[in-house]
């Protein structure tokens, strides 16, 4: 750190600012001057109502696991009144649980993803919720618009330059309600370029665990989440360059690793994504060109390695693992759907360990459509439906050594 950057600590009972909550660091964060600084969190468990609003140039960082940032209880009521696109009010049936400062999630049924709402209470009057941030979409009270009050714990948008280090993020999954991706995770970025995470563990989010959307060389070592609702990493909407190191994505519900929208160009070492639903790694629309060294995808309940159906133009291509151990998931070590190609296995171990019964039912599936996937010295076995089950019959020109 350089000597005249700009510190200032926080803590309940010590520090520069005294508080305990996500207002105290914000207002740290804030009083940094405009190139950024340090935010430094004592030990101790901060409770957030809102997002920690990250700034360009900001580091944030805690004592490892003596620094506990705990999602506030949530909670949703129903719209009276339908909240329109571009408005900055909304006026819940009820408004006396809603305190200024408190983040909300805005929805009905017919939004989802990128068009659902994220803003923070500004000020209310009578019965209504007032924000700074306009509503991306038209909510109902006809479709069960509804405003939640949950969200990320740490939060990005249009950040460059900034780091996460040395914190465990609990979204309290169990007073909480499940989120869309798109919009939150434990720990969320969007439009956000040189974001490094280190030594943070986000556990029990009612979503992703952390979910960055439309970035550019990320950098996270050492980060891990496990027992989130949904996915437990979840890059996309145009994520390229991304590096990982020494991270583990584990027991989340949805899958471990899910790979979105155009994440391209990127290094993942020494991942371990193991005992998640679904699957360890999820590969999908123009995800392609990146590359897997020394990953373990093990225990997942479908398959280690799931290349999801897009059409020929837009599917995961050109993907690579190299020295991987593929083990002891469910239907399939690798799981291709749809017309994938030149997917290149090198050096890994592809197997079931656990037997006919419990074991990794065969080595890789191949839809009919799939293109001269190739593996190299690789090792198989344990496998009662084959190692390989080629649905294209030989058509798809494979080089497999199974």
């Amino acid at each position: 750190m350089p000597s005249n950057e700009t510190h200032i600590t926080v803590g309940r009972d010590g520090g520069v600012i005294r508080g305990a909550d996500n207002a105290a660091i914000d207002l740290a964060i804030r009083a940094l001057p405009r190139e950024g600084g340090t935010v430094e969190l004592l030990p101790g468990e901060y409770t957030c109502m809102d997002a920690v609003h990250m700034r360009s140039g900001v580091r944030l960082v805690g004592a490892g696991d003596k620094t506990v940032l705990r999602r506030a209880k949530g909670f949703r009521v129903p719209m009276d009144i339908d909240a329109d696109y571009g408005q900055l009010k909304i006026t819940p049936l009820d408004v006396s649980p809603f305190r200024v400062g408190q983040g909300l999630y805005v929805r009905d049924d017919k939004s989802g993803g990128w068009l659902d709402s994220v803003v923070t209470v500004s000020r209310i009057e009578g019965r209504a919720i007032h924000f700074e941030e306009p509503l991306v979409m038209d909510y109902s009270e006809e479709n069960h618009g509804e405003v939640v009050a949950s969200g990320a714990l740490v939060s990005g948008v249009d950040v460059v330059d900034a780091a996460v280090e040395g914190l465990v993020v609990d979204g309290n999954k169990a007073e909480n309600f499940v989120l869309d991706g798109c919009r939150v995770g434990g720990v969320y970025f969007h439009r956000s370029s040189r974001v490094s995470m280190s030594d943070v563990f986000v556990k029990d989010f009612a979503g992703d665990g952390i979910s960055f959307q439309t970035t550019r060389d990320f950098r996270l070592e050492r980060v891990r989440a496990s027992g989130c609702a949904n996915f437990g990493m979840h890059p996309g909407t145009g994520s390229t360059r991304v590096l990982m190191k020494d991270c583990a994505f584990s027991d989340n519900v949805g899958g471990g690793f899910f790979l979105c929208w155009r994440v391209q160009e990127s290094r993942f070492e020494n991942l371990v994504c193991e005992r998640n639903g679904v699957f360890g790694v999820d590969i999908g629309h123009k995800d392609t060109d990146n590359v897997f060294v020394n990953c373990v995808f093990r225990g997942n309940s479908r398959a280690g390695v799931l290349f999801r159906e897009e059409n020929a133009k837009n599917s995961g291509h050109r993907n690579r693992f190299e020295r991987c151990a593929i083990e002891d998931n469910g239907d399939a070590g690798v799981e291709v759907n749809g017309p994938v190609s030149d997917v290149l296995f090198d050096a890994c171990t592809i197997r079931g360990t656990r037997g006919a019964a419990k074991g990794q039912k065969a080595g890789i599936i191949l839809s009919a459509a799939a293109l001269r996937f190739e593996s190299r010295a690789c090792t198989w076995s344990g496998h009662p439906g084959g190692n390989v089950n080629d649905l294209s019959r030989g058509a798809g020109g494979h080089r497999l050594d199974a």
